[in-house]
């Protein structure tokens, strides 16, 4: 039962598998994970790009479900053919090129958690550190954990200011645009966005 462990993995970094439960997720997941945004050339559902949901149906058989809530799955997302349950053993579910596909919940593959943020909107109105800085050089803006230029900005208004002449690190946040860059002091105690391969 290999759900039951990605739940688990999911739940270390205080996430759910994902529920994908309608067109625009599946679609912005499709995106995400595919980013030329093609179909694939075997036609759809015909290639190994799979990765674990949180769907089952190995409570009752054809019944399928979002095993965090135990709520149904409703809506019409299958690959075409599926739910198959080929061999009598296919009652997870994965996501498989924008659409959702059963398959024997035993077979390794990637898995995709979701997670709340921490307050209704808050994300939009906090200030985050993101990985730039220019404290090598002054006005030299690079990338952190690389150490390549910064090749795309979305500076505020008469930002980089380095107003306080030590405002080297990069955050983003809600000045009356959001998602728009301020440089601030590195000490700043701001909230921070963190990626993962």
């Amino acid at each position: 039962m290999l759900n039951f462990y990605l739940q688990s993995d999911c739940k270390a970094l205080s996430a759910n598998l994902a529920v994908v439960d309608d067109r625009d997720t599946l679609n912005f997941l499709f995106t995400k994970i595919n980013p030329s945004h093609q179909k694939p050339q075997n036609g759809v559902c015909q290639t190994n790009a799979d990765y674990w949901i949180d769907g089952t149906d190995q409570v009752m058989e054809g019944h399928w479900i979002w095993a965090t809530f135990s709520n149904p799955i409703e809506g019409n997302f299958w690959c075409p053919g599926n739910p198959s349950n080929s061999g009598g053993h296919e009652d997870c579910l994965e996501f498989k090129d924008g659409h959702w596909n059963d398959d024997v919940c035993t077979n390794p593959q990637p898995f995709i958690c979701e997670m709340e943020y921490p307050g209704d909107g808050q994300a939009i109105i906090d200030d985050y550190w993101i990985d730039g800085t220019d404290e090598v050089i002054e006005g030299y803006w690079v990338w952190a954990s690389t150490g390549k230029p910064v090749s795309y900005t979305n500076w505020y208004h008469n930002e980089p200011s380095n107003s306080h002449s030590n405002e080297d690190c990069l955050e983003i946040g809600n000045w009356n645009k959001v998602g728009t860059w301020n440089d601030a002091p590195c000490s700043v105690e701001d909230n921070f966005i963190c990626e993962m391969e």
